[in-house]
């Protein structure tokens, strides 16, 4: 140690900023994520909200919105000339990002279409008897089929609108469905066998499981002049004149079946739903076969509900029986904003788009509906929200209760099935898009509630989907709000009060948010395993506090380092401290903590967010639970379909690893990437020298060529060629009880990469004058205390072999063998 003269000291620390409320699911082979800034960015807010109707002394809030009362989407009111009142721009750091509604297995540029209200106009107007196929008045004649059946069709040209026929073949008989798909194996038609036999099967059960869920939500369905009870489910390639982009008609239900066929029927596109370029999956026509069940149903007890509520109880269908799946798409619709590494750190608030969203944002009506404009998909998106607002208001059992009070008033039925006035509750949704507040807050009014069996791991480990939601703000000059439509707008000093062209019909609500201050922080101590990854076990409070920013430490970091992100990797066995300081930024106050950090020595697999060459992982469901059984993507294959990877059980231990076990062929699940993560990486198995690539069917399987993959951390694997989509962990039918498929549709991928334990060597360290300081080991940190006016000059090895580092009164030994040190 060397005598301190004069040195002045000035310490810098660099903040890392990350989500305070990350959404990493708790409960998975995923560790928590540590908090982050929230500046920038926003989830569900965790606090108190203020509304403010009170004109005196102008409106008070964040943002302010402005709501046209009406129940008519033809009658609109000014807001009159707001320059000077509202702000003009958001912040620079969020730009809206381009539309992506690229699909698994549909090529980019391409996105499903909704013909449904225009068939149904179409129905009206040739069909005297239209609406009169409801439960109860079909006639005596029940008609049943077996597998094996034909029956000729009568199909609607959705290009020409004129009829044809065509020969169908009952593929499978369900509970409640028959699945049926053209004879002719001609190129055109697609039928559902020639793609994969299984894939009947498949759409039966799905559709019989979401049976019960379908009726107790939104009612029975009109069996016709011949139905016996079940749905017939027809397969084929509707042809809209498709050609390998823009809008394609995922399926269809249409009233003329009813008449033409006397049948209950949905319409449900093979091309390129189910397949396209060679890849298959019944994965994107689940979502359209509920969707127009609800269709059907909504027809058969209603017969003339608006199109804008009809495509609402349909996107509601899809949410309920397959949760996430309509809510997380649609919600990227409505704000224009298309996520991609930033689905844990949304956006707090999104600009509105003149040219992408002209109508939505502008006061668009809730009540008005044209699949001619041109944020159409915003439109969807906004029924959608809707439709989840009722859920979360009302339960499941809303649609049903309202479509029975129906008769020619979306408006009535609303207001006689919810209790509350529509116009109210149109309000309270127009408010809940920009309050979006967490539960227990304002009695819950403005909060949305996610469907039951709503997977995080399904949709990019996003916990809550309604974090993806921010206000909108309306940066223009002025606009006409339609009935039951709204703006949001930021008001310039947080009070708004209206121009004197406004009309005196609008309502206004201001929305504040109260922004809490710490009262207190701690870092639990952790384990983690030398060469895997944990997170930093923070805890603030009060619980949900989100407006701080966190900088960590390691002191010791031979023995495990720490990034910005919280992320805790085990370097070599031994315990040492990690620090952390927290900012309040809202009382402008710092909070310092720290704990200890034990890695440990370990012979098996260990969870990693990162690909290296040449070394050895498992690929495993993100949705494996520690403690539990997971399945790792084997070499062989599932008996009878040589083109799926064949799972093997192993257990996730602490700390999201998986221990060595003799009684498992780990060299069968092995793999190990070569390439690059610009390019993609080939994925070679330890036990027979094959790769994860792509059979004639383009299924996922082990494959003598070396398909290249893009991976996307804790998410899933790319297909790095052309069109084709995303290798996830999907749970299959009965006898292929779990595969890994190329659908995104699924549990992300998680890789754990294999670790010997750390051979470990002593250290000893030695002062060059007790008399300057003293010093103590811990493993391979060296820890000094010089005495008063000394400091750390260096550090030198005077036996075995190491190389040092120092680092204030810290000194980290990497060892070669024995060693003793002196300081």
């Amino acid at each position: 140690m060397k005598k301190l003269i004069s040195i002045v000291l000035a310490m810098v620390f660099v903040l890392s900023l990350v989500p305070a409320a990350a959404l990493a699911k708790t409960d998975t082979a995923m560790p928590e994520k540590a908090p982050e800034e929230q500046q920038d960015t926003r989830t569900v807010y965790p606090g108190n909200v203020i509304l403010d109707e009170n004109s005196s002394g102008g409106y008070e809030g964040d943002y302010v919105v402005i709501y046209n009362p009406a129940t008519s989407s033809s009658t609109s009111y000014s807001t009159g000339t707001m320059t000077g009142l509202i702000e003009t721009s958001i912040d620079a750091n969020i730009v809206n990002a381009p539309v992506d509604t690229t699909r698994s297995g549909v090529p980019a540029n391409s996105w499903r279409l909704d013909i449904d209200s225009e068939l149904n106009e179409r129905a009206k107007r040739e069909n005297p008897d239209y609406g009169k196929d409801v439960p109860g008045n079909e006639n005596s004649t029940k008609a049943s089929y077996n597998v094996g059946s034909t029956k000729t069709f009568t199909l609607i040209n959705v290009q020409t609108n004129r009829t044809y026929t065509l020969q169908f073949e009952c593929l499978y008989v369900g509970s409640h469905c028959y699945i049926w798909t053209p004879t002719s194996t001609s190129g055109t038609y697609y039928p559902l066998d020639e793609i994969d036999p299984s894939y009947a099967a498949l759409a039966a059960a799905q559709f019989d499981s979401k049976f019960d869920l379908m009726q107790s939500s939104f009612g029975n369905h009109t069996n016709g002049s011949s139905g016996d009870g079940k749905i017939h489910m027809l397969y084929y390639n509707i042809d809209e004149g498709w050609s390998g982009s823009g809008g394609y008609i995922g399926g269809f239900f249409t009233a003329s079946d009813l008449s033409n066929n006397g049948l209950p029927m949905l319409n449900i596109d093979t091309y390129p739903s189910v397949t396209y370029g060679g890849y298959s999956s019944m994965d994107n026509t689940y979502n359209t076969m509920v969707h127009e069940y609800q269709h059907l149903i909504n027809y058969s007890n209603t017969s003339s509900m608006s199109s804008w509520m009809n495509e609402c109880w349909s996107a509601a269908a899809e949410e309920i029986c397959y949760p996430g799946s309509s809510i997380v798409d649609r919600i990227q619709s409505y704000v224009n904003y298309y996520y991609t590494s930033d689905w844990l750190n949304p956006p707090k608030e999104f600009e509105y788009n003149p040219t992408e969203c002209p109508n939505l944002h502008k006061g668009y009506s809730m009540y008005g509906w044209s699949n001619d404009l041109t944020d159409v998909l915003a439109l969807y998106g906004q029924v959608s929200l809707f439709a989840q607002y009722l859920f979360s208001r009302f339960g499941n059992t809303i649609y049903r209760q309202i479509s029975n009070n129906y008769s020619s008033s979306e408006t009535t039925a609303i207001t006689n099935g919810t209790g509350v006035s529509c116009a109210d509750l149109v309000k309270q949704f127009r408010v809940a898009l920009t309050a979006n507040t967490a539960a227990g807050v304002l009695n819950d009014t403005y909060h949305f509630v996610t469907q039951a069996n709503y997977n995080p791991a399904e949709y990019n480990n996003v916990e809550n989907p309604y974090s993806l939601l921010a206000p909108i703000v309306f940066t223009g000059t002025s606009c006409s709000i339609k009935g039951g439509g709204a703006i949001c707008v930021k008001p310039v000093n947080g009070v708004y009060n209206p121009p004197s062209g406004a009309s005196s019909s609008l309502k206004y609500i201001g929305v504040k948010f109260v922004r809490e201050s710490i009262t207190s922080v701690s870092l639990d101590d952790t384990r983690v395993k030398c060469g895997g990854i944990t997170n930093a076990k923070l805890n603030v409070l009060p619980e949900g506090t989100a407006d701080y920013t966190v900088a960590y430490t390691s002191e010791a970091p031979g023995i495990f380092t720490v990034d910005a992100d919280g992320v805790i990797t085990g370097v070599a066995p031994g315990s040492g401290t990690l620090r952390a300081v927290v900012h309040d930024n809202v009382a402008n106050t710092d909070f310092n903590v720290s704990c200890t950090v034990t890695a440990e020595n370990f012979h098996g697999y260990v969870l990693t967010d990162s690909v290296e060459v040449g070394e050895k992982y498992l690929i495993i469901a993100a949705g494996a639970i520690i403690g539990t059984t997971g399945y790792a993507a084997g070499n062989t294959t599932v008996s009878g379909y040589s083109y799926y990877l064949n799972p093997v059980a192993v257990t996730i231990v602490d700390d999201c690893a998986v221990a060595y076990d003799s009684s498992i062929d780990f060299d069968a699940i092995t793999w190990v990437p070569s390439g690059n993560a610009s390019t993609g990486y080939a994925w070679k198995n330890e036990g027979n020298s094959k790769y994860i690539g792509l059979d004639s069917n383009e299924i996922v399987c082990p494959s003598t060529t070396s398909t290249k993959w893009l991976y996307e951390t804790k998410k899933y694997f790319n297909c790095n060629t052309g069109d084709y989509p995303y290798l996830s962990f999907a749970e299959g039918s009965s006898d292929r009880p779990t595969r890994y498929t190329s659908s995104k549709v699924g549990a992300a991928i998680h890789l754990f990469k294999y670790v010997e334990p750390v051979i470990t060597y002593e250290v000893t360290a030695v002062s060059n004058n007790n008399s300057y300081g003293t010093v103590s080991v811990s493993g391979t940190v060296i820890t000094c205390t010089p005495a008063t006016g000394y400091y750390v000059e260096s550090a030198e090895v005077i036996s075995g072999t190491a190389t040092v580092s120092v680092n204030g009164n810290t000194v980290t030994v990497m060892p070669t063998s024995d060693c003793t040190v002196r300081v």
